[in-house]
This record gives structure tokens, C-alpha cells and sequence, in this order.
């Protein structure tokens, strides 16, 4: 569990420091660390294989916050913790970890920016894309299909005329 300090700040490493010692409640689930700091905020990490992939905090402060450095300081300061998380069987791992509902939230235009950084770090993700939806058309065809046929079955005549337009999804 290296370099995961190249994501915070000086100043708030120092205030993480003081944060280590008021770690409570750490729990473990799937590969999420979850723990309260001060008895008031909630922090959240995501790691797998002592890499960390994520973090938040109940926190004001939008990431990378003094609460999260307060719980990595402490788990560096206890790497017997992190080995026993990672022995446990029974967890999950990232691969398993349903992300169903964030996609649901995720504007077009951040995933279409995020996947643009993706693609330009790896390659071979960036060919499986390519080969995944080359060859697909951008109009989805069933809603097409349904519109037409909502028209045709109205004869067009009480909706006038129609640019091809309306015709897409959203």
C-alpha cells in the first residue's frame, strides 16, 4: 500500500496524521474499508490487493480529505490488518462489485470524457471497445421501430408531418 499519499496534499497529510489515532468502528466488506473518524465522519475505501481504487468521506471537503489520510495512516501504521482482510475468503473483489446504479447517474459526456483517459492509458482496452461496438448503429432500432409504427397505426394524419429528427431517443 505505497503512493496512495501522491493524492493528498501536505497540509492535509499532517492533519491525516492526528486523524490516525481516532479511528473507530473499521469494518471490512467485499473490498470496501469502511470506519467513522471522531466518532462523526464516515470514510469509505475501496482496495483490493493492497491497491487503493477509491475513496470518500461523509466530509464537506469534495476528496482527498484530511479523514481519509487519518484512516490510510492507520492502516498503514497496522499492515497485519490489511493481510487479514485480504486472507478472507468469503469477500468479494472488485470484479464483483455491481455498478448497476452508478451507471444510471453518469452523464454521456463525463463517461465519453472518462473513457477517452482510459483509452489513452490502456491500449487493450481501448481495441476491446473498438471491437465490442464497431460495427453498431447509433440509432437504437427497437425505440425507431416503435415510433414508426405508432404513426403508421394513427394513419400520420392527426401528428402532421415529421422531421427525422423527432424520430431518435433521446
Amino acid at each position: 500500500m505505497n503512493c496512495w499519499k501522491d493524492n493528498f496534499n501536505e497540509k492535509t497529510l499532517n492533519q491525516g496524521l492526528k486523524y490516525k489515532n481516532n479511528v473507530e468502528n473499521l469494518s471490512y466488506n467485499g473490498c470496501k474499508f469502511k470506519a467513522t473518524i471522531n466518532s462523526k465522519f464516515i470514510v469509505e475505501l475501496i482496495m483490493q490487493d493492497n491497491i487503493l481504487y477509491d475513496m470518500s468521506c461523509s466530509c464537506s471537503k469534495k476528496s482527498s480529505c484530511a479523514h481519509e489520510a487519518g484512516l490510510l495512516y492507520f492502516l498503514e501504521e497496522f499492515p497485519e490488518i490489511l493481510e487479514d482482510f485480504s486472507k478472507d475468503s468469503e469477500y468479494g473483489r472488485i470484479a464483483d462489485i455491481d455498478i448497476s446504479d452508478d451507471l444510471k447517474v453518469i452523464s454521456d459526456a463525463k463517461l465519453k470524457k472518462f473513457l477517452k483517459k482510459e483509452f489513452k492509458k490502456n491500449s487493450k482496452l481501448k481495441y476491446n471497445f473498438i471491437k465490442q461496438f464497431k460495427n453498431e448503429s447509433l440509432i437504437d432500432s427497437k425505440a425507431y421501430e416503435r415510433k414508426l409504427k405508432g404513426i403508421l397505426r394513427n394513419g400520420g394524419k392527426e401528428f402532421g408531418y415529421y422531421k427525422l429528427h423527432n424520430m431518435r431517443t433521446p
